[in-house]
């Protein structure tokens, strides 16, 4: 997953079972079996039809079946722009951006980046401006071109506190950015920065009680300390990360920051504990 673009009203699976998923994807795709001919005329079959390929896709892709999900994922972006549904459409290229991030997939990436930026600006959608910025800034971060990564994050930024006005609708996405450019700061040695930035992130979520991004900005902020050899603050900013990981459940990063606190633990002389 990428910090900030998990929409929480989104169709979740996580109680329910494999063979239970895979049974109803494949009683949906009887039905539009069953309306074959007709989706070819129909927008709202069409639509349907996209929303079930992007739920199917992202479902496959956690799953780890890569080339399955991605042709869900593709077909839906190319029914999405033959309706010229600009949502759907950036939709697609997103998953694919966040699955070219997970497999290192950097043409891909760039790619779609391009793509979805050129959708979002000719229609003037802000948001997804805003969002692929950020996804933009991740893929120079990933190509080590860190100055350009980091004035991509700070546009996004920009771009995103000119939408929200002060409600918090784009908090998390925000808050992402600021952690993005400390971890840029980390990769470049320069950890007081860094934690400067993870700081700043941390403290948009505490505002807005954003449980999930505190557990990674804590982590990537206990790594930094770490790093940087302060020792007691790698462990409040560890610790703090762990106890919010067992509220929440969440499993991502939650071994990063079990692993540095160990490590902590090491530096203590406390082998056992460790």
């Amino acid at each position: 997953p990428v910090i900030g673009d998990v929409d929480l009203k989104e169709t979740s699976f996580k109680d329910l079972s494999r063979k239970k998923v895979l049974k109803y994807f494949e009683d949906i795709e009887n039905l539009f079996l069953k309306l074959k001919g007709k989706d070819e005329q129909d927008n709202e079959i069409i639509l349907l039809k996209i929303a079930f390929l992007h739920l199917k896709g992202r479902y496959l892709i956690r799953e780890g079946e890569y080339t399955e999900g991605i042709k869900n994922i593709e077909e839906m972006t190319e029914r999405a722009l033959s309706i010229k549904s600009y949502k759907y459409a950036l939709k697609g290229y997103k998953q694919k951006i966040y699955y070219g991030i997970q497999t290192h997939s950097i043409k891909l990436m760039e790619n779609c980046i391009e793509k979805g930026l050129e959708i979002a600006t000719e229609h003037d959608i802000n948001e997804e401006i805003a969002i692929f910025l950020r996804l933009k800034g991740i893929y120079k971060t990933m190509l080590q071109e860190y100055f350009e990564a980091e004035e991509l994050f700070k546009e996004s930024i920009r771009v995103l506190g000119r939408l929200d006005k002060g409600e918090g609708k784009y908090s998390l996405n925000i808050a992402a950015c600021y952690n993005y450019i400390g971890e840029i700061r980390r990769h470049n040695m320069e950890f007081s920065e860094a934690l400067k930035y993870y700081d700043v992130a941390m403290g948009i979520c505490e505002k807005k009680n954003l449980l999930r991004g505190l557990t990674i900005f804590n982590t990537n902020a206990g790594q930094a300390a770490f790093e940087k050899g302060d020792y007691v603050r790698a462990k409040q900013y560890l610790k703090r990360a762990i106890s919010i990981y067992k509220v929440i459940g969440t499993l991502w990063g939650r071994s990063t920051a079990e692993g540095f606190l160990a490590l902590v633990k090491c530096k203590e002389g406390k082998y056992k504990s460790a």
